[in-house]
């Protein structure tokens, strides 16, 4: 998504690198970092400018960017819809519990926790999210990430 999102806005032969997720580390060695995950949550570091992918996605595209599905290659048997179904259910169910759980591990607050498994992300995949994708994807074969476009269906 990085690259794809600012492959305009980057000069020509920028250096991308990876490294452990360390983002004190990272920018030691490096003008900037992606980071993701715990990490990313309510970090702040002064005179690092924070950018979040999925709004500046959201800005530059009017798009909702999906950060993860459950893709199934062909010719397997898809018949876990009900399980998967019914594990989204609990965890929704369970959000302040999730939230707490996470706090103690992570150190960050229950209610930035409770705000982002509340308010951040989408448990569902419409039409919206659909179109998003597919930009994303064709974004990527345009900028060379991907040697063709594959269709995407659902199950």
């Amino acid at each position: 998504m990085l690259q794809v999102l600012f492959s305009k806005v980057f000069p020509s032969g920028l250096k991308l690198t990876s490294q452990e997720p360390e983002p004190e580390k990272m920018l030691e060695n490096n003008d900037a970092a992606l980071i993701i995950g715990d990490q990313a949550l309510g970090f702040c570091k002064a005179g690092v400018l924070i950018y979040d992918l999925s709004e500046e996605w959201f800005n530059r595209t009017g798009k909702t960017f999906v950060h993860a599905v459950i893709a199934v290659r062909e010719g397997i048997e898809v018949n876990c819809f009900q399980t998967l179904n019914n594990a989204k259910q609990e965890g929704l169910q369970n959000l302040d519990a999730i939230a707490k759980a996470q706090a103690e591990k992570t150190g960050h607050p229950v209610a930035l926790l409770q705000d982002y498994l509340k308010n951040k992300i989408r448990y569902d995949f419409d039409d919206e999210e659909m179109e998003g994708l597919v930009h994303f994807q064709s974004l990527c074969h345009e900028s060379g990430l991907l040697t063709e476009i594959f269709p995407l269906r659902f199950v």
